[in-house]
C-alpha cells in the first residue's frame, strides 16, 4: 500500500465503515435512549445534555474533519514510497476513527434504558471505550504500512571553499498556503464564536473565542519563515513580522546535508518536535538536515537546500580550523 491511489482507496473505505458504525449503532438502540442525551459528565453525574440528532452529529463531524485531515495529506504528499510517512498516515487514520466510534459507544451506553437524561451514570468503562478502539486503530494502521520501504536519496553538494577574511551568505523564504487558509479559517471561528458569546447564545462560553484567538496568533507565525545563514550559524525568523525568532549558532553545529522528506516522516506540518529530531515543515519533499552537536538533529523543508547546506559545511570547516590554530 505504497501509492496514493491504494491509500485514497482506504480513506473511502474507512469514511464508509466509520459512518456505518456511527449511524447503525444508533440507529440500533436508539429507541432505548432518552431524547436529549446525556454527553457530559461531571464525575459520574451527568452535566451537559444534546439531542439525539445533534450528537449524531458532532460525532459524524469528528469522522468527516478525520477524513478532510486525510484528504489534505494525500493531497500534499507527493511521496508515499517511504514507510514512516504511511506508518504516520495510518496509524494516525484509524486511531482517529476507533476514538470517534469509542466516543460514540461511551455515551450510548451510559444512555441505554434511561428515561430521563439527567439518569444517565457514566462508570469507569468509558475510557478504556475510548482508549482501546483508538489503540487497536494505532496498531492496525501501523501494521497496514508495509515492510517495503523505498531507499532513501540524498543530493551531492557543491564544493565552496571560505578563505579567513571571505564573507558568505544565504537567505531564502518559503511561504505554506496550507498555514495561511489555516489561520483565515480559525480567525473567522474566532470573530463568529466572539459575536455569539456578545450577544449572549449561552452555549458559546467566552472560553472559546478567546482560545481560538490564541490559536489564531500562533497560527500566522507559521504563514511564512525566513532562512538565512551567515558567519554567526542559522536564523530563522517566524510570520510576516519576522518574530519569534529561532538562531542555532555554528558553533553548535557539526555539519548539513540534504534529504528527501515527507511531513508525516517527521511529525507532520509546521513545527515539530519528534525522537527523530526537530522539524520546521512547511511543504513535503527537499529539506536541509542540520547535524547539531550533542542535539537531535534539525530538518528545515527549503528550496536549493544544496546550496544552503554547501555554504554551512564551508562556514563550520573554516571555524573548526580557526579554533584549531
Amino acid at each position: 500500500m505504497t501509492s496514493r491511489r491504494s491509500l485514497s482507496i482506504l480513506v473511502l473505505i474507512w469514511s464508509v465503515v466509520g459512518i456505518a458504525a456511527l449511524v447503525g449503532g444508533w440507529l440500533a438502540v436508539a429507541d432505548r435512549l432518552p431524547d436529549p442525551l446525556a454527553v457530559h459528565w461531571s464525575g459520574i453525574s451527568p452535566d451537559g445534555s444534546m439531542s439525539q440528532i445533534g450528537w449524531l452529529a458532532v460525532v459524524l463531524g469528528l469522522l468527516v474533519a478525520g477524513t478532510a485531515v486525510a484528504c489534505g495529506a494525500l493531497a500534499t504528499t507527493p511521496d508515499w514510497g517511504y514507510r514512516s510517512t504511511r506508518r504516520a498516515f495510518l496509524a494516525g487514520l484509524l486511531a482517529w476513527g476507533g476514538s470517534a466510534v469509542g466516543l460514540q459507544a461511551t455515551v450510548l451506553i451510559a444512555n441505554l434504558d434511561v428515561t430521563d437524561w439527567q439518569d444517565a451514570r457514566t462508570s469507569l468503562i468509558a475510557l478504556p471505550l475510548i482508549l482501546v478502539p483508538s489503540a487497536v486503530g494505532f496498531a492496525a494502521g501501523w501494521l497496514l504500512a508495509g515492510n517495503a520501504d523505498k531507499p532513501r536519496q540524498t543530493a551531492e553538494l557543491p564544493t565552496i571553499t571560505l578563505g579567513s577574511g571571505d564573507r558568505a551568505a544565504w537567505a531564502t523564504r518559503v511561504s505554506a498556503r496550507w498555514a495561511t487558509y489555516s489561520f483565515i479559517g480559525v480567525a473567522v471561528l474566532t470573530v463568529v464564536t466572539a459575536a455569539l458569546a456578545a450577544a449572549g447564545f449561552g452555549q458559546v462560553p467566552w472560553i472559546t473565542p478567546v482560545a481560538l484567538a490564541l490559536v489564531s496568533v500562533a497560527g500566522i507565525t507559521m504563514t511564512s519563515v525566513s532562512i538565512s545563514i551567515g558567519a554567526r550559524g542559522v536564523t530563522v525568523r517566524f510570520g510576516v513580522i519576522g518574530w519569534p525568532v529561532w538562531r542555532i549558532k555554528l558553533s553548535d553545529i557539526a555539519g548539513a546535508s540534504v534529504e528527501d522528506r515527507q511531513a508525516l516522516e517527521v511529525g507532520g506540518w509546521g513545527l515539530r518536535v519528534t525522537p527523530y529530531g526537530t522539524a520546521l515543515m512547511l511543504r513535503s519533499g527537499e529539506c536541509l538536515v542540520i547535524e547539531r552537536r550533542g542535539k537531535k538533529n534539525v530538518f528545515l523543508s527549503v528550496d536549493d537546500a544544496a546550496s544552503a547546506a554547501a555554504l554551512l559545511n564551508a562556514l563550520v570547516e573554516r571555524d573548526s580550523a580557526a579554533v584549531e590554530s
